[in-house]
């Protein structure tokens, strides 16, 4: 490898081709993901909250600060899930 070769092959991919891997690796991710029990496990209650959200939320921003908080914690989960496969 010489110094030209970029690190990340991704960086050469343009337009359709870039988007299409970008989702390859993003499904790859979730489904690593979906082999660990904590993720299931928080995705079934995300199942429950997120609905909950629009019954318990006062307006739309309240609504939105607790679907938000529902998926941040998914997305640790996922980033925890990756760190300790590395």
């Amino acid at each position: 490898m010489s110094d030209s070769d970029p690190v990340n092959p991704q960086a050469l991919r343009r337009g359709l081709s870039r988007i299409w891997h970008a989702a390859v690796i993003s499904v790859n991710g979730f489904r690593a993901g979906w082999r660990e029990a904590a993720f299931r496990e928080e995705v079934v209650c995300a199942i429950v909250m997120i609905p909950a959200a629009f019954w318990v939320g006062r307006s739309w921003v309240e609504i939105a600060l607790l679907i938000a908080t529902v998926v941040l914690v998914l997305i640790v989960e996922l980033l925890n899930s990756a760190i300790v496969r590395a």
